[in-house]
């Protein structure tokens, strides 16, 4: 019976030994946690886990959101310290389908960092992530009733005089023709070019402003060479940002117009510019669920 009772008090000694050191093992990772946590270094193996347990049993009462520039799925949780992670712990772009109001994609983001993709290529994949969609570039000329019609009437008014003042820049000059004479700002040569293709292709960002919000001004028209005002902006020698956005917002279709010789606008952007583009395609994304207009996927949907 002596030896019974000794071996269980060895037996106890060695159980406190091991939870002392279990305890010790215990403390240490809270400590170093805490040091990383202060010296603002990433979470170690065992909060990151407890954190991964908590996200999982929280699930229920979590919220999605997406943030601004890589529109990442991200959960954020009453457990978490009101930090934001995305749902199982990783900072990546996730796909996601369309349910309700919230922001949706059918697949993940092209990367606008990505060098050598075109923007024609970016474009394709942007429009299949946000739209679901694929479409393919028309020539102009090949489009029936797509583009607005020129009237005599609009050839007989571009006259010398608003010419004149669009060739030199001179908006205040064009106002007056407008408001004070009557002249009709929505004109055209007989080449089919008209006050806007001339102020997008010089980059005249003043005048593009003005005659957007002409209420008889349309973006959607083609010269003689199937060129539309996009493909006047991207032959700029500099990246017309705001001229396009303004474009992109009214009708985001034109760059997927070809021309006679087969190119879209972003055929003449210069290759030294072709980040900027992709990352202009990003940062206006949603001006293309303009794209999901009847009229544009029954002239451009890719077939099948």
């Amino acid at each position: 019976m002596t030896i019974d009772l000794n071996r269980a008090n060895r037996l106890s000694n060695v159980d406190d030994t091991s939870s002392g050191s279990k305890n010790e093992l215990v403390t240490s990772n809270l400590s170093e946690t805490d040091n990383n946590r202060k010296a603002g270094l990433s979470f170690g193996p065992m909060e990151r886990a407890v954190t991964k347990r908590r996200l999982s049993e929280q699930s229920s009462s979590s919220s999605t959101e997406t943030s601004e520039y890589d529109d990442r799925i991200t959960t954020t949780s009453p457990l978490s310290d009101n930090k934001t992670t995305t749902q199982d712990g990783n900072c990546d772009i996730r796909i996601c389908l369309f349910t309700g109001n919230e922001k949706k994609y059918f697949a993940e983001l092209p990367d606008p960092s990505e060098e050598k993709v075109s923007p024609d290529d970016y474009l394709h994949k942007l429009v299949y992530a946000t739209c679901g969609v694929e479409f393919e570039p028309k020539k102009a000329k090949s489009l029936a009733n797509f583009f607005a019609k020129i009237t005599d009437e609009q050839v007989a008014a571009y006259t010398m005089s608003v010419v004149t003042a669009c060739r030199t820049n001179d908006l205040d000059a064009l106002k007056k023709l407008n408001s004070e004479e009557g002249q009709s700002l929505n004109c055209f040569n007989r080449f089919g070019e008209s006050l806007l293709t001339m102020a997008c292709r010089r980059g005249f960002v003043d005048i593009v402003e003005y005659l957007l919000q002409l209420p008889d001004v349309n973006v959607r028209i083609s010269d003689d060479t199937g060129r539309t005002i996009l493909h006047d902006a991207c032959w700029n020698p500099s990246p017309q940002l705001k001229i396009c956005k303004w474009i992109m917002d009214r009708d985001p279709a034109l760059f997927f117009i070809a021309d006679n010789r087969g190119c879209t606008p972003f055929q003449y952007a210069r290759p030294e510019h072709w980040g900027i583009w992709r990352q202009f395609l990003l940062d206006n994304k949603s001006s293309l669920q303009a794209l999901k207009k009847e009229d544009v996927q029954a002239k451009l949907l890719k077939k099948s």
